[in-house]
Formats: C-alpha cells, sequence, structure tokens
C-alpha cells in the first residue's frame, strides 16, 4: 500500500515539474504574439522523412513537413520547415500559409495555427495534468 502512495506522490511531483515549463512557455508565447509580426509563406517543397523502423508498407513510417519560403520585413528570404508533420494531401507546392516571426530573430518563425504557435504548451500542460491526475488518484484511493 505504500508503495502504491509512493508512486502516486512521484507522479503528482512529474506532473509538476512539467507544468512549470508550460507556464513558462505560454508567457514566451504570449510576448512572442505581442511582437511577431505576420508574413504570408510560400510551400516551395516538401521535405520527406522516413523512420528507421522498417514497414511492410512503404507509407508507413514517412512524415510530411511543408518548406516553406517567405521574405521578412526587411528584404531578406528564409526558409522555414513547418514544425509538424502533416498529411501528404494536406500539403502542395504553391500554397500560402500565415506565419508569425520576430524582426530580431526570422529564422524562429512559427506557422499561425493553434499547434504551431501554443503547441509545445499544450503537450507540456496536457502531460502534466494527466500525471497530476492519475498521482492525485492514486493518493487518494483507499486501499
Amino acid at each position: 500500500m505504500g508503495g502504491l502512495r509512493g508512486l502516486g506522490i512521484i507522479f503528482v511531483v512529474l506532473g509538476a515539474v512539467l507544468l512549470l515549463p508550460a507556464v513558462l512557455d505560454a508567457v514566451y508565447t504570449v510576448s512572442f504574439i505581442a511582437r511577431a509580426e505576420s508574413v504570408v509563406g510560400e510551400v516551395v517543397d516538401v521535405d520527406v522523412t522516413q523512420s528507421q523502423i522498417p514497414f511492410t508498407d512503404p507509407e508507413s513510417g514517412r512524415r510530411y513537413y511543408a518548406l516553406l519560403e517567405y521574405t521578412d520585413a526587411d528584404g531578406e528570404t528564409h526558409l522555414f520547415r513547418s514544425a509538424g508533420a502533416e498529411p501528404r494531401d494536406a500539403i502542395a507546392v504553391g500554397d500560402e500559409r500565415e506565419l508569425l516571426y520576430l524582426s530580431s530573430s526570422p529564422e524562429g518563425a512559427r506557422t499561425a495555427t493553434l499547434m504551431g504557435i501554443w503547441g509545445r504548451g499544450i503537450v507540456l500542460a496536457g502531460t502534466g495534468v494527466l500525471f497530476l491526475a492519475a498521482g492525485a488518484a492514486v493518493i487518494g484511493r483507499r486501499l
């Protein structure tokens, strides 16, 4: 019984540890949005990666990332690789997508989508909440 309670405490601590960077990421993201400039980027290519695990289906394990080209306010052209993989049929050369970037660091652009802007924080916070809930459930359980 004590071992299970200890595991619950570990889960609560892990959840809290994951929530701290989620909060810091949210603060940074709000600051990023407030200072960011918006620009439209054009898909110029598709970057395909293949997992190292062999599968019988040739499409299995492939990830597709849009490569976008955009010009910043200073007239400099930049190439941006989307952070998240997408279905192959969702990316077409010539498509346009809104990007946000900081003029001080144009190479750090983000796609202007929910996951492009908030994705990292959502994943961290969601995982932290799951660990907290699981730990609390174990600790609160009467054994």
